[in-house]
């Protein structure tokens, strides 16, 4: 279902309610960014932030991997030596010199490439005895990153991978599956504190791996969250709370973001006879359900606001990009502009088109933060997917 929005929808504001008006240095309104290029075929996943005026955008044009740097004043593509076929799947940078981009080929075939502040992106071997799946990655320093994601056929298993300054190696998670050796689980986001605070999240159970939501399994089978824990030693399963919804028999999570050792959000969708979005908080001893009032849809991110509260991302039930923000208190839940269609001659969007906010994130030391994913413009056969930035920084352009 495609839902309309109208031409004022597009100016529309996350405000968050119960603080003053924003003024100008602190405005909350969210606008899109238009990308330099084709964006025809589209779409942005992840998005890193390491300072206000650079960003790094992954995702794919088709099936060939798409990945834009932001300079501060405009997005421009950058070139990646990567094969064709690599699904674009994590993008992290640890500072404006250091930065990591992952993906992986049908076949399971492993790819990393490393961006040292030029213009050139250089691909460093990822060794593995199986096929392996990196889908995302994290970045603390030029001498600490993790990947996460699994290994293995027909029956997939989380996996990690640590970056040491030389080389990616592999580390061992345990088997995380309902039923050890039999089903399948994997992680899907990742958030490092320190050496020996990370954080990890994903899902597991009998379905196929790598399935982005659950109504996408189409087996009739369940799968289950996990979050895991690196305590500098081994990775160990950390139980949540059962979601609101009267006990949903399925969920997922889709990402993680660690603010302190005592402030940890991940969110994701639940199952319990429709897509429900969830959010988790862990306050340094247990994993909480943090109610969100938006009753259907999906989170797909997560990401801190730089001033003690979160952003989340996703899309509603009805297909149409939507942000939520926790003050501390409550959650305000908003809708993000979308360009849509464009008439014919007219500089103006007519506000067709559905749309999702696939990843976030804060631009280090400010309160603003990068948003990115795509819209449907409306086409003769099918909707055709157009990637699209956005930022609630007021001088964007």
């Amino acid at each position: 279902m495609t839902r309309r929005l109208t031409a004022s929808a597009l100016a529309a504001c996350a405000v968050v309610l119960g603080t003053p008006a924003p003024t100008m240095a602190d405005c909350e309104c969210w606008h899109y960014v238009r990308a330099e290029g084709s964006t025809e075929n589209t779409t942005f996943s992840e998005v890193s932030a390491p300072s206000f005026t650079t960003a790094l955008a992954a995702g794919s044009r088709g099936s060939t991997p798409l990945l834009a740097h932001w300079n501060g004043v405009r997005w421009r593509e950058a070139v990646l030596p990567l094969p064709r076929d690599t699904a674009m799947e994590g993008v992290a940078a640890s500072s404006i010199r250091d930065a990591w981009a992952v993906g992986y080929t049908p076949g399971g075939t492993a790819y990393t490439a490393r961006w040292a502040g030029d213009r050139t992106w250089e691909a460093v071997p990822m060794r593995a005895r199986e096929p392996s799946f990196p889908r995302a990655v994290d970045a603390r320093s030029p001498r600490d990153a993790w990947i996460v994601g699994s290994s293995g056929h027909p029956h997939a298993r989380a996996a990690s991978w640590h970056w040491n300054g030389r080389h990616w190696q592999a580390v061992p998670v345990p088997d995380l599956s309902e039923i050890p050796g039999q089903g399948h689980s994997e992680l899907v986001a990742v958030s490092a504190l320190a050496a020996d605070d990370v954080w990890a999240v994903g899902s597991g159970g009998t379905t196929p791996p790598h399935s982005r939501s659950i109504a996408d399994r189409g087996d009739g089978a369940v799968p289950h969250a996990l979050i895991a824990h690196w305590d500098g030693r081994a990775w160990t399963s950390v139980p949540a709370e059962p979601s609101a919804g009267g006990g949903p028999s399925a969920s997922v999570l889709a990402d993680v973001v660690a603010l302190s050792a005592d402030d940890v959000w991940a969110v994701g969708t639940a199952w319990p006879g429709t897509d429900v979005p969830m959010a988790w908080h862990w306050n340094g001893t247990v994993w909480q359900n943090v109610a969100i009032p938006w009753k259907r849809g999906r989170l797909y991110s997560v990401a801190g606001d730089g001033r003690g509260g979160v952003w989340a991302a996703g899309e509603s039930a009805a297909g149409t990009a939507l942000l939520a923000h926790w003050n501390g208190e409550r959650w305000d839940v908003s809708g993000a502009p979308t360009p849509g269609d464009t008439e014919p001659g007219e500089g103006a969007p007519t506000g067709h088109g559905a749309g999702a906010v696939r990843g976030l994130a804060n631009a280090r030391g400010t309160s603003y933060l990068w948003a990115v994913g795509a819209y449907a413009r409306p086409g003769p056969n099918e909707p055709v997917p157009h990637l699209l930035t956005w930022t609630n920084a007021p001088h964007h352009r």
